[in-house]
């Protein structure tokens, strides 16, 4: 989550932060005095140059008698410095049009609040003294600037803690808010919930069966043609499937934490950082696995968490138990029906090897002589199959067959094998209950008389019959 101050509370501002104080220029006029400590210029009226031996000193070489020296190199003290502030550096140095030149080397003792300029040549001109100007450069001192970070510092930390509880009350709020909702949802029809399901089951038993695992390297017309011909061999709309509740082993989920930069949440449920072995982190998310149970998210004003929470489930909230049990199974048994006439071309397909291929059906059939037809013994389990194929399209043809409803009549209506029923009441069979009749045989039929103004509790038993 991505928000400032003024976008969660209109009341938190961000913090204000002070500048560091700039550096500050000062001119003032000071004055290179003429000190004679040589000679009988005392009227200040010589041309002074670098005293060869005394750089500080100034020397003019007269016609006759002694040398006349001078000092070159001057202290000149600054104006005191503004509070917070300390000198810094000496910026410019003007002598206005006045006949002197000094050493650009300008010493400065910043503790003692002065410079050094040693002069190269200067003409008095009989006067006592030779006025300049000086700009100076005064500093803010470390500890006014530290004292305004530690300032800022402060302001930045206040208004950091602000921010941080102004986003977690807004994401707990949001988050109430969710949960309220969520817990309210209505669960939608249960057709609805189990054709979403077949239809899901359907789609993988037919990239299944078109020999492509999760639709790699499918083309676009791939998806039609493979359905058609799926659907060719085995009867889809029929299918039955079977989804394992496996509570034990939920399918692994992510969770996230309550401070997760995403700032998204589970529904009803949330992770706190590892503390056991039950939770692990991947890829930068917490995951659970099986055997751990989250922690619910409620409120006084939400109901109870959906079925499946306490699981470790991944939880559909419109959803109704088999729905929360087939997004969480880590298997579904499915039946898909062989279309009638279509077993051996089916028998055929499945053996493909980019489909079922032929493992284990060269192997020899387990016959049981108590349990399997004679007919079974010797063979190889695909003939037995075939065998199965060619009994359950025989008997497909023939239910297709029409046959007379009574064969005692030269005339009698005809009828489908599966469709006859007794139009004229009770018919006994002859020889009581028979289980080895054909195909489309009565096997068995009996009658109960009972009282009409009470019901009889009657126990049927097979016994003796």
């Amino acid at each position: 989550m991505h928000a400032v101050g003024d976008g969660l509370d209109p009341n938190l501002k961000q913090a204000e932060v002070q500048p560091h104080p700039v550096n500050q220029s000062k001119t003032f006029t000071a004055f290179i005095p003429f000190i004679l400590t040589q000679g009988a210029d005392h009227g200040a009226t010589d041309t002074y140059v670098t005293y060869p031996q005394d750089p500080t000193r100034g020397w003019f070489d007269p016609d006759w008698g002694s040398d006349d020296i001078i000092i070159f190199k001057h202290d000149i003290n600054v104006p005191p410095a503004p509070v917070d502030y300390v000198f810094a550096q000496v910026q410019l140095v003007d002598f206005k049009g006045a006949e002197v030149k000094f050493d650009p080397n300008i010493t400065v003792d910043v503790a003692g609040a002065k410079f050094s300029i040693t002069l190269t040549y200067a003409k008095f001109n009989g006067a006592p003294q030779i006025p300049f100007d000086v700009t100076v450069v005064y500093s803010p001192t470390a500890e006014s600037i530290a004292r305004i970070d530690d300032a800022n510092k402060k302001a930045k930390d206040t208004y950091t803690d602000q921010l941080t509880a102004a986003k977690e009350k807004l994401q707990y709020d949001t988050l109430r808010e969710r949960l309220k909702k969520s817990s309210n949802v209505s669960k939608r029809p249960y057709n609805d919930l189990r054709e979403e399901e077949r239809n899901v089951i359907s789609r993988a038993l037919v990239q299944k069966l078109y020999g492509k695992s999760a639709g790699v390297g499918w083309e676009s017309a791939d998806y039609h043609v493979a359905s058609e011909m799926i659907r060719y061999f085995f009867d889809i709309d029929a299918m039955l499937y079977f989804v394992a509740p496996d509570w034990w082993r939920p399918r692994t989920q992510k969770l996230v934490t309550p401070r997760n930069a995403s700032g998204q949440y589970q529904p009803t449920i949330y992770v706190e950082p590892a503390t056991s072995s039950h939770v692990i982190m991947v890829g930068g998310q917490y995951k659970i696995v099986p055997g751990h149970r989250p922690y619910y998210l409620i409120t006084e004003e939400t109901t109870p968490a959906p079925l499946g929470s306490s699981l470790g489930w991944l939880i559909q909230l419109d959803g109704d138990a088999h729905r929360n049990a087939f997004l969480n199974s880590p298997w579904v048994k499915a039946v898909l029906p062989i279309r009638p006439g279509k077993e051996r071309d089916a028998i055929t397909f499945l053996r493909r090897p980019e489909v079922a291929d032929t493992d284990g059906l060269d192997e020899d059939y387990p016959f049981d002589p108590k349990k399997d037809p004679a007919e079974y013994r010797g063979k190889k389990i695909k003939e037995v199959l075939l065998i199965i194929a060619d009994k359950i399209a025989e008997e497909y043809e023939a239910s297709l067959k029409p046959v007379k409803i009574d064969p005692s009549l030269p005339n009698s209506k005809l009828a489908l094998p599966t469709e006859t029923v007794f139009a004229k009441g009770f018919d006994p069979l002859e020889g009581g209950i028979a289980f080895d009749k054909g195909a489309f045989e009565v096997f068995s039929e009996w009658t109960e008389v009972l009282p009409t103004d009470q019901v009889v509790a009657t126990e049927y038993s097979l016994v003796g019959l």
